[in-house]
């Protein structure tokens, strides 16, 4: 059954390819509003930076901040890794003072910094500068059979290779 009521609404980013830009919004992801809807979206994602297995265990981390340059925005992914802790909390605050704004239509301490599920479900998987791909974690959830079901959904950022200094 679909529902309006706000208590069932998340977090979501959404990529346009034309002008090429992200969205980042409270509530639905926009479905059928002509060029309101995103080419590709990813909801039910949340900003419950206190959340406690998010103080304790990995999780993963998608955000946007206005770049320097103008015209250009920045989106960036960030991964705690295994033993460092969650720090979720600490992050969003340092996130805050490095220029991350709010999250339009969000709640008073909602940035534009979304978690996706963390814990079991937290992968992360990378091509070096050198071409070399590593998976640096895989959580269970990832594995078909291991729990109840897997995760069939990933983030997928193509980036340029960094400029030397």
């Amino acid at each position: 059954m679909l529902t309006t009521d706000p208590q069932y609404d998340g977090r979501y980013i959404g990529h346009w390819l034309s002008p090429n830009h992200f969205v980042f919004g409270a509530g639905r992801v926009p479905e059928n509003a002509g060029n309101a809807t995103p080419d590709t979206a990813m909801g039910g994602l949340s900003t419950n930076y206190s959340l406690p297995v998010r103080q304790s265990a990995e999780n993963q981390i998608i955000g946007y901040v206005p770049a320097d340059m103008a015209g250009e925005e920045l989106v960036f992914a960030a991964t705690n890794m295994v033993g460092a802790g969650g720090k979720a909390l600490e992050f969003s605050q340092d996130a805050a003072l490095s220029g991350v704004p709010p999250l339009p239509g969000g709640d008073s301490d909602d940035l534009k910094l979304l978690h996706l599920d963390g814990s079991s479900s937290v992968g992360l998987s990378y091509t070096n500068p050198a071409g070399q791909p590593n998976t640096a974690i895989k959580g269970g959830k990832h594995a078909p059979g291991a729990t109840s079901y897997y995760i069939n959904t990933y983030l997928l950022f193509e980036c340029n290779t960094p400029r030397n200094p």
